[in-house]
């Protein structure tokens, strides 16, 4: 049996199903990506599916586009579909790494939503586990954030996969020098001013005293499996004791939320605030809010509160969850159609007009409108109008 299909056994079980049509994977020259692309174009023949490879330049280094160009040469050669995709930015002074990361994420998730591929493959092997645990375990992450890199997530309807994470990096090294492909070294993975290049000079020292990247993909499979339980009893609770009004975009729960174990309650804050605001909010986001969190849900006597963009607050024993006003955004409308605060995709607009929330500014219009409602005010406080000259000309949420 050759390399490749020694390979392709060891990973099998962690790539997109044969029945898709077609599937993409992110290809930076480096040796990681290069492995996965070619060991992908075999399975993808076999399978009759189509390949297609995307190079993101970053424009970071004066060397990214002949490096993308190098990269095209070698899979046009091999009779692989490649696409260089560009990052247009300003020049970048800080947190370069991390912004770099979402650019990328975000070109291609949009690169494959316009050619409508569902499946994406990404490079990441064991030593990336590893690094990414440490320097995790080293900002204080909690359950989700040490379960490390998923195999498989999705994001934004893309499914996303990552079949290496059981790999060294030199077993995909000598998997491409039996098939005599060369790969770029990336200058900026010898630069010790990254965090993870700190963490990567570690690995030998620390493998040594028995933290080897085996043990830490052990470990982080074992707290993924503990961090999905979580997600099942937090996703059982809110499909039991919350009501969410898809038209007003407030949730409505039951106030027992406060006898639960308080890192079920971050789970499910989370959840509801981001069902709210119709976006992913993570740990990440809000890490400097969550340990008094709990202790705002749990106190005897409530007092309403502000966590991830969102409104807390209870009425008549119910506790409810709204958009934050205050953080709504007000701005001039310069497409007919647009979807107003990721939460109301509005349409026949008045072009030139300003949208912003109701507020408290202008409730008093709007209070007349909803005097018979049972809904507490702060519902209605989040939802857009058009005002001309202090009058509210537009509103789309009530009947009149």
């Amino acid at each position: 049996m050759n390399a490749s299909h020694l390979l392709l056994q060891h990973v099998d079980s962690l790539l997109p199903p044969q029945n898709a049509t077609h599937i993409a994977v992110a290809v930076s020259g480096g040796a990681d990506s290069m492995a996965l692309c070619l060991l992908l174009n075999e399975w993808a023949t076999l399978h009759n599916i189509k390949l297609t490879a995307i190079t993101i330049d970053h424009q970071l280094r004066a060397e990214s586009k002949s490096e993308a160009k190098q990269v095209h040469q070698w899979l046009t050669d091999r009779g692989i579909h490649h696409e260089t995709l560009i990052w247009h930015h300003s020049t970048l002074t800080n947190n370069i790494q991390e912004r770099a990361r979402d650019a990328r994420y975000a070109l291609l998730i949009e690169y494959c939503k316009q050619l409508h591929i569902e499946h994406l493959c990404l490079g990441h092997h064991a030593h990336d586990q590893w690094e990414t645990f440490f320097m995790r375990l080293s900002h204080a992450s909690g359950l989700k954030g040490l379960a490390g890199i998923l195999p498989h997530t999705l994001r934004d309807d893309i499914s996303i996969y990552r079949p290496f994470l059981n790999i060294d990096p030199e077993t995909l090294k000598n998997y491409l020098i039996g098939q005599n492909q060369p790969w770029i070294d990336d200058p900026s993975n010898e630069m010790r001013k990254y965090e993870r290049i700190r963490w990567r000079d570690q690995i030998d020292r620390l493998s040594q005293l028995g933290l080897s990247p085996k043990v830490i993909q052990s470990v982080c499979e074992k707290l993924s499996g503990d961090d999905e339980a979580l997600e099942w009893s937090a996703n059982n609770w809110i499909s039991q004791h919350t009501i969410f009004d898809d038209q007003l975009q407030f949730i409505q729960c039951d106030i027992n939320l406060k006898q639960l174990p308080g890192s079920l309650i971050k789970r499910i804050a989370l959840r509801l605030s981001s069902q709210v605001r119709n976006i992913t909010i993570t740990t990440a986001n809000v890490r400097h809010n969550m340990d008094s969190l709990t202790q705002k849900l749990t106190v005897n006597e409530f007092k309403p509160f502000t966590f991830a963009g969102c409104y807390w607050m209870e009425h008549h024993t119910k506790l409810y969850v709204v958009r934050e006003w205050d953080k709504c955004p007000h701005e001039r409308i310069t497409c007919s159609n647009i979807t107003y605060d990721h939460r109301f995709n509005l349409t026949s607009l008045p072009i030139g007009k300003i949208l912003e929330p109701v507020g408290k500014k202008y409730w008093p219009q709007i209070k007349p409108l909803v005097s018979e409602s049972p809904l507490p005010y702060q519902v209605f406080l989040s939802l857009p109008i058009i005002v001309d000259h202090d009058q509210v000309i537009w509103q789309s949420f009530i009947k009149v």
